[in-house]
């Protein structure tokens, strides 16, 4: 029951990490994006 509850949790945190780690490269990449179309 433990192993069956812990393989879920950890493909959640997993999928979260991800996320917002993309979350993060996205805002990043557009930043970076807007500040050159400023310049």
């Amino acid at each position: 029951m433990q192993i069956h509850f812990k393989t879920p949790a950890s493909s959640l945190l997993l999928s979260i990490f991800s996320y917002m780690f993309y979350k993060d490269f996205i805002q990043i990449y557009h930043n970076r994006s807007f500040t050159y179309k400023s310049k």
